[in-house]
């Protein structure tokens, strides 16, 4: 037996359902699509935006730790500079007393004697010379103790025979 379809509105109203669905489904899905690349679109955009300010912060930060440790090496330049200045400064009053020694000193100097080399350092000095006998030594070691500049007067040692010239050594120092 055949049936007889008594509704076929029904029919078409589920055919066009189903059409109505299936596109509203297609529309979703391309819409979702659509939505999920233009959200990674997005996310990629402010990935790469963050990924270009940490690399400008990292620049940066490089920047600041060269500059730091220029400063650093410029505090301990000037520390050192300070302790050279210091010293400078202790030495520069020393200046004034060996000036004066060294215009003093040819006049010291007996006319039998001659000088062959002469050190200062560090408040102190050393004459090396000869002398044809010991009373020229002597009255050298004298007249050097008797400069204001002079604090104290030695003499170190006296080499040679009693009928040659005689190699010595004054050692002393600047006073304050």
């Amino acid at each position: 037996m055949r049936s007889l379809n008594l509704l076929p509105w029904r029919d078409r109203r589920q055919r066009t359902r189903r059409r109505e669905a299936c596109a509203a489904l297609l529309c979703g899905l391309v819409g979702g699509a659509g939505f999920v690349t233009a959200a990674e679109l997005h996310l990629a955009g402010k990935l790469k935006e963050t990924e270009r300010r940490a690399s400008q912060v990292e620049t940066a930060l490089a920047d600041h730790r060269a500059a730091a440790a220029a400063q650093r090496e410029l505090e301990a330049r000037k520390a050192d500079m300070g302790a050279l200045m210091a010293e400078l400064e202790r030495v520069s009053g020393h200046n004034r007393f060996v000036q004066d020694w060294l215009e003093q000193l040819p006049e010291a100097l007996p006319p039998d004697s001659r000088l062959k080399r002469l050190e200062i350092r560090d408040g102190a000095w050393e004459l090396h010379g000869k002398a044809r006998n010991l009373e020229a030594v002597a009255n050298l070691l004298e007249a050097v103790r008797a400069m204001p500049m002079v604090s104290e007067a030695r003499i170190e040692h006296v080499r040679g025979d009693p009928d040659q010239a005689r190699d010595f050594a004054l050692t002393g120092g600047f006073g304050k």
